[in-house]
């Protein structure tokens, strides 16, 4: 929802799409680092969970395997997740349901 900081004319509609966008932009960062603090620490408790889970033999196994699929999990959206999801031109609508550039962030600047 874009919030206008005052009444806008039919005549400066552009200039407040603009302004909205720019907003909407700084709130969609926010939002991403905000979860992605939310599920990394998911991850722990749930390696935290698992270790109390299992035999005292078992832990360290646990917590590699916990670590392991954080960081299979981290290279893989650097390889393939961020194409999927914002890769390619937004004039290029030739994708279905994922992107189709930009793998591995090249051709980013």
């Amino acid at each position: 929802i874009c919030h206008y900081p005052e009444p806008v004319l039919l005549s400066q509609i552009g200039e407040a799409a603009c302004f909205c966008r720019q907003d909407r932009s700084d709130d969609d960062a926010s939002w991403i680092i905000q979860n992605a603090f939310t599920v990394l620490s998911m991850q722990a408790g749930f390696a935290l969970l698992e270790a109390g889970s299992v035999t005292d033999l078992n832990v360290v196994n646990i917590m590699i395997k916990n670590m392991s699929e954080l960081g299979a999990g981290g290279a893989l959206y650097f390889l393939f997740g961020y194409a999927f999801l914002y890769g390619g031109k937004e004039e290029d609508h030739s994708a279905f349901m994922a992107g189709a550039g930009n793998y591995a962030l090249v051709g980013l600047t």
